[in-house]
């Protein structure tokens, strides 16, 4: 075999060559390429144009005051709707360092990542959801850039950023790996109400004037509703946290410690928070406040506690009222016995058709309560309506025969006692009696009888849905002071008749009546009393006619004794013989009276209608008779 020529021999060893040459260029390269990355900072390992690019293991975000050489950081609490600053970063090929230098576009978005039950996939999770786009960093050959982004209104209380790249085919995502919160900029407040006892949106609570307007009871739900939004306005639909509802002052009265505020525990929907379990135990108006501590819990390891906390503005709420009064008898009442004074003893009566009174009047203590039964200590001042004129006294009689009752009730005294209680006074013109039909009478009877208040406050009634508060109080057997028993009674004037020359006598009789007619009452200790204007004369007859019908005129009172009291009446001029009619005057009497000097006066009533035939009577009258004897003799014979 023939040995291979020169030019044969050269040209195989130029292709070893070539292969040899072409192979150390690759491996330069890529020795190189790995210098790059170990030295990111070396200007004298500057990739050459046409080196390969090194795809970057991830990216991160934190924030800018982050230090520059960190790959890892923290982004705190942001506001939905408002524009914030963060540093985006590109980690080199194997994740432990930032890239070298890095040059594209990365696509960011953001995820609501509250539910951590997906498995890790590089720095993200498959159960992370995406809320849309945030915008993009742009690098030029660095490593690091800032970005201004703005949390959307669906922003929610765990939210990470998403970035992505692709470049030659390779797509490569991560994700924050740190958590934060997006809060809402505001939240609104407002409270209302069904009516003054339920929960419900007809109208709203907003009253912090004493008097008029809506009103609620204490004690009784009412609604109270919120809306998260965004610093634009936008409702914050990924707001779900459970704002705490409080009293944040007192308005109403003025300078006033508030009430206890009972809210129940809930969570907002879709930005929208409805509460319809708050109550309120006192009277008047507060201001209220939600707020949000805890919404941001993910933040709580990098951001201050006040920018972590969601507050609404105050809503002044009101105006709230006793959900009920509740009434005791404090001092009860005594009746006063109309004749006690002037009866024995233990005889102590008053006459059917006779007023009596209170000889101690009755008060009631009244409570303004909430719907737990708890005393609202702030009625009082202005927050205390009751008025005496809406309060409505009663009174009841029983084992009273066939009489019937009759009142007068004078007005009720309110008191304004303070921390929540108050005293109504029945009125000591109180006018109370037994009557019975004209001409009718009955015996002694000793009724059973009961007091009774309706305490009434409809001061808010004018506005439809707002309560009327009553109570009612009552005294079962109201007792008399000096005696319960009931007579029907009456004065009688007895006929009389006498000697001219000595005067006569008109016998007067306090009577009531019995099963066994009318008797006297001996127990009488002077409860009546004739004067002289008390006795009418009329149809005068013999002298009286011709002389006047005053020359023998009663001159002196006549008061009762056991019942009885003589009437004296003089002689008449010259014993001259005559006859009057006396009357003891009643209510409807007419006609005159003399006076002691013989002269005709004024007619006046008893003032007894009881015992004088009512109101209209005109009272007793009776014959009085002057007379002349036959004749003044020592000794008279009959001769027959």
């Amino acid at each position: 075999m023939n040995p291979p020529s020169l030019r044969t021999r050269w040209a195989a060893s130029h292709r070893a060559w070539t292969a040899l040459a072409a192979a150390s260029l690759l491996l330069l390269a890529l020795l190189f390429g790995l210098a790059h990355e170990a030295w990111p900072s070396s200007a004298a390992f500057a990739t050459p144009s046409a080196a390969v690019t090194v795809t970057p293991a991830g990216f991160n975000a934190f924030e800018i005051d982050t230090a520059a050489a960190a790959i890892s950081g923290v982004i705190r609490s942001k506001i939905a709707g408002t524009p914030a600053s963060l540093a985006v970063v590109v980690l080199n090929a194997t994740g432990n360092a930032l890239h070298a230098g890095f040059t594209g576009s990365v696509a960011l978005s953001w995820l609501d990542a509250r539910n951590d039950s997906g498995a890790l996939s590089g720095s993200c999770r498959a159960s992370w959801t995406s809320l849309g786009a945030a915008g993009s960093a742009s690098f030029s050959n660095n490593p690091r850039v800032t970005v201004s982004i703005t949390p959307p209104a669906s922003g929610t209380r765990s939210m990470r950023l998403q970035m992505t790249t692709s470049g030659g085919g390779t797509v490569v995502t991560a994700c924050s790996n740190d958590a934060f919160a997006a809060l809402p900029a505001t939240l609104t407040l407002a409270a209302s109400d069904a009516d003054s006892g339920r929960a419900g949106s007809t109208r709203a609570l907003a009253n912090s004037a004493a008097s008029g307007g809506i009103v609620h009871r204490a004690g009784r739900p009412f609604s109270v509703t919120s809306l998260a939004r965004d610093a634009t306005g936008a409702a914050m639909t990924g707001y779900d946290g459970t704002p705490t509802l409080a009293v944040a002052g007192c308005l109403l009265p003025a300078g006033c410690s508030a009430g206890a505020l009972s809210a129940s525990a809930t969570a907002a929907v879709a930005g929208a928070y409805s509460n319809s379990s708050v109550s309120y135990a006192e009277v008047g108006a507060v201001n209220l406040q939600l707020s949000d501590r805890s919404y941001a819990a993910v933040d709580s390891g990098d951001t201050d506690a006040a920018t972590r906390t969601i507050a609404s503005s105050v809503a002044g709420v009101g105006r709230f009222v006793p959900d009920s009064l509740a009434v005791t008898i404090s001092s009860r009442g005594r009746f006063a016995t109309a004749n006690a004074a002037c009866l024995a003893s233990g005889s102590g009566a008053t006459f059917i058709g006779q007023g009596f009174g209170w000889s101690s009047a009755p008060q009631v203590l009244v409570t303004a309560k909430n719907a737990a039964g708890g005393t609202t200590t702030l009625w009082t001042g202005a927050l205390m309506k009751l008025a005496g004129a809406a309060q409505g006294p009663g009174l009841a009689v029983s084992a009273a025969g066939t009489a019937s009752l009759s009142s007068s009730f004078g007005g009720i005294a309110v008191s304004d006692l303070g921390g929540g209680h108050a005293r109504l006074a029945a009125s000591s013109l109180d006018r109370l009696l037994l009557e019975l039909p004209a001409g009718s009478v009955q015996p002694s009877v000793t009724p059973t009888w009961s007091w009774s208040l309706a305490v009434n406050d409809a001061s808010e009634a004018a506005v439809a849905g707002n309560p009327v508060l009553s109570a009612r109080a009552e005294q079962a057997a109201v007792p008399f002071d000096l005696g319960a028993v009931f007579h029907s009674g009456r004065l009688v004037l007895s006929a009389s008749h006498g000697d001219a020359r000595a005067g006569l006598r008109s016998l007067l009789h306090l009577q009531r009546w019995t099963a066994a007619g009318w008797v006297t009452m001996t127990e009488d200790r002077g409860c009546i009393s004739v004067m002289p204007r008390h006795l009418g004369v009329e149809s005068p007859s013999g002298v009286f006619a011709s002389s006047g019908d005053c020359v023998a005129p009663l001159t002196t009172n006549a008061t009762t004794s056991g019942g009885r009291a003589w009437l004296t009446l003089p002689a008449t001029p010259g014993a001259a013989p005559g006859r009057l009619t006396l009357r003891l005057a009643g209510d409807g009497a007419s006609g005159h009276s003399c006076n002691s000097a013989g002269a005709s006066a004024a007619l006046v009533s008893l003032g007894l209608p009881w015992l004088l035939g009512g109101s209209g009577g005109n009272g007793p009258s009776a014959l009085a008779t002057w007379g002349l004897p036959n004749r003044d003799v020592v000794l008279r014979r009959e001769i027959w």
